[in-house]
């Protein structure tokens, strides 16, 4: 499966939906929405109750919207693993454009890793990059052609 790990600088990331109501799968979001939803309620629920569970709901729906599709899931985990790797993580080579690789199935440069994985970037995001390995923790500082 290809991902593009691209870094990006942004201080906030995507919300955890892998953590939403304790979601570990598609297949358990996919029950979870009918037990926060508004009209399973029982008659004895205060109105704070009925705002948690209408907010929970809302959660899991989302995080079953963007898990339980195959591209809106990609698109999640880049976002998601560029917010846990920020800016501080270390660069452990730079990188040519030139050096790259260009995989027309895919959109994107690619350049082998050390440990056999792959660094891919797209084209949009190759100026100035850090790209990390889709194996190991390695990353590299992609830099464009002089």
């Amino acid at each position: 499966m290809f991902q593009s790990q691209t870094l990006h600088t942004s201080s906030r990331g995507p919300p955890s939906y892998f953590n939403v109501g304790g979601v570990i799968s598609v297949r358990k979001t996919e029950q979870a929405p009918g037990q926060y939803h508004p009209d399973k309620q029982g008659p004895g629920v205060t109105v704070t109750e009925a705002e948690e569970h209408l907010h929970r709901f809302v959660e899991v729906d989302q995080a079953w919207k963007v898990l339980s599709n195959q591209e809106t899931k990609r698109e999640y985990d880049l976002q998601l693993r560029a917010s846990e790797l920020n800016q501080s993580w270390p660069v452990d080579a730079s990188v040519c454009l030139d050096d790259m690789t260009w995989d027309d199935d895919h959109g994107a440069y690619t350049y082998g890793c050390r440990c056999g994985g792959e660094y891919s970037v797209r084209r949009e995001e190759a100026e100035e990059a850090i790209v990390c390995c889709d194996t190991c923790s390695l990353s590299i500082e992609v830099k464009r052609t002089t």
